[in-house]
């Protein structure tokens, strides 16, 4: 796994990825914006690398902020 600078701003993440079998764009929740996103998918279909990106993981993401019925955890008590 390698961790590379950001994709918008820095070139160097288009020089590696001809070498990589798989790639995931991380997102940071409620900062990134949709249309950074579309423009850094954009850039790999340009640079023509857009397919080892696999998927997207979001960062940052606030557990309380989900809304109802939308939870990653459950609890449970002992009588």
């Amino acid at each position: 796994m390698i961790d590379t600078a950001p994709l918008l701003p820095v070139a160097d993440t288009l020089a590696i990825m001809p070498y990589v079998d798989a790639a995931f764009m991380v997102v940071r929740a409620e900062q990134s914006t949709v249309r950074e996103v579309q423009d850094a998918v954009a850039r790999l279909r340009t640079a023509g690398v857009a397919e080892p990106l696999k998927g997207v993981v979001f960062n940052g993401v606030r557990r309380f902020r989900l809304g109802y019925g939308a939870s990653y955890n459950y609890y449970y008590t002992y009588k």
